[in-house]
């Protein structure tokens, strides 16, 4: 597979775009600094590029079979660049005819199958309170997906660890049995890349944990 990736010089992304290439699937990095990705790899192309650059995203999705993004929100910037910038990003595979995209997204995002238990609820709140213009891009973000006529799954998550690899990952709504608050970076990274092959959450909010 040919896979298109923002938000590649992140922690996450940077454990997807080394996964996706030891499995030996083509990756396109975008990223405004793309020297913070330390890969080199003959399968891998870096495009440099901020999130507003329409001909450079339609540049770098171009060819793909699939999208994924694990770009986080800018909190400390005015405005909803994030939100903004994924609408940049569904416009350029709308039109070049790249309908799968996997996004990673949060529990701050709901859906009507969630029923959360007070934890989480409480936890949402407290982001909601806290980190009041990150928790409204999230949110932003995801109505600009789902809004889309993508093939898309968000990817939500609780709170990230940087444990290794396991492979073994919970995936549910909240309020289910054996769903956690903690998953890895890398196992998250390998959920991403494998539901860019498995149907079973196409249009659907899944929540993963460890």
């Amino acid at each position: 597979m040919r896979l298109t990736i923002f938000g590649a010089t992140g922690r996450t992304g940077q454990l997807l775009v080394r996964q996706a290439l030891g499995m030996g699937h083509g990756v396109t990095a975008y990223a405004r600094s793309p020297s913070k990705l330390p890969v080199t790899n003959r399968n891998l192309v870096l495009i440099k590029g901020e999130l507003d650059d329409y001909p450079a995203i339609c540049d770098a999705i171009s060819g793909s079979d699939a999208v994924i993004s694990t770009l986080g929100p800018g909190a400390r910037l005015e405005g909803s660049p994030l939100a903004v910038g994924m609408g940049t990003i569904v416009r350029a595979m709308e039109h070049c005819g790249v309908s799968r995209a996997v996004m990673l997204s949060t529990v701050s995002v709901h859906d009507d199958l969630d029923r959360p238990p007070w934890l989480l609820r409480f936890l949402v709140r407290l982001i909601r309170l806290i980190f009041r213009p990150a928790y409204d891009e999230i949110l932003r973000m995801a109505e600009v997906i789902r809004a889309s006529s993508l093939q898309w799954t968000l990817v939500r998550v609780s709170l990230l660890t940087n444990r290794h690899v396991t492979g073994r990952v919970v995936t549910a709504y909240p309020g289910t049995k054996g769903l956690h608050l903690f998953i890895s970076r890398a196992d998250l990274a390998w959920f991403m890349l494998k539901e860019t092959q498995d149907p079973r959450f196409l249009r659907a909010m899944p929540v993963v944990s460890n």
